[in-house]
Formats: structure tokens, sequence, C-alpha cells
């Protein structure tokens, strides 16, 4: 699946528009929202004086990397062996993602993405909810 592919099921799930905007890493990695944690340990404990501690920008680039140039591939026949009841694409996820968010009283997944409605408790990573403060 290409991003533009996430998009389409995106939109087709919500009834809203949406699109995959190919934007170059230095772009990225130097937005406004992003300047300061581009060059952060990547590891909310890492010590940043270490010469084994990743950046987010070091690791996330060369995470979506692999995934734009096609490097990861998957053997989806063992996984439907694996797994039989497994999600099977993007657009039965976001499906499952809004029904299970209307269920829980917190809205749509349209109404959900919304940056008004962005919150810790929308977090989906730990570093995330906790702002980067956990300790081992």
């Amino acid at each position: 699946m290409t991003y533009a592919d996430m998009a389409a099921a995106f939109e087709k799930v919500t009834g809203h528009p949406a699109r995959y905007v190919d934007t170059d890493l230095d772009t990225y990695w130097n937005s406004p929202d992003l300047k300061g944690l581009a060059d952060h340990p990547a590891g909310y404990n890492a010590d940043p004086n270490d010469k084994s501690t990743m950046s987010f920008r070091d690791n996330f680039t060369g995470f979506w990397n692999m995934w734009k140039h096609g490097i990861i591939t998957r053997d989806y026949a063992l996984l439907d062996e694996i797994h039989p009841n497994r999600i099977r694409s993007a657009e039965q996820w976001f499906r499952r993602e809004d029904r299970l968010g209307r269920e829980l009283g917190k809205g749509s997944l349209w109404e959900r993405v919304q940056p008004e409605n962005w919150s810790v408790d929308s977090a989906i990573l730990k570093s995330s909810a906790d702002f980067r403060t956990g300790r081992l």
C-alpha cells in the first residue's frame, strides 16, 4: 500500500477529502513544529552525550525511507495462516478505529484527527502521553 492509497482509504471511510503530500525529510524535520525535536534522543531515557544515542531524525528517517522505497515486504499468505482474522487493509483499520471511537464516546475518526481535538488522552506513543518524562 502506498501513502496515496492510505489517503484514499481514509477519504473513503471519513467522507472528507484526504491526500498524501510528499514532503522531503529536510522540510519535515525543519518545520516549526518539529525543529526543536529532530535532534533530541529518540529514547526518552537516552543520554544525549552517548555516541550510540539515536536522534528522532536518524531513527524515523530510516524508518520512513524503508517503507517509502519498498524495502519492507510482507508474506501475506503466512500472515493469514498465523492470524486469519487480521486486519487486511488500511480501510478496514480506519473503519474499525472510527467505530471504536464512536463506541467509546471519543467521536468519529475524522473528529479525532482534527487539531483542536488532540490531547494527552489521545496520544498514541507513551513518550507523547507523558511528555517524555518517564523514567526506567
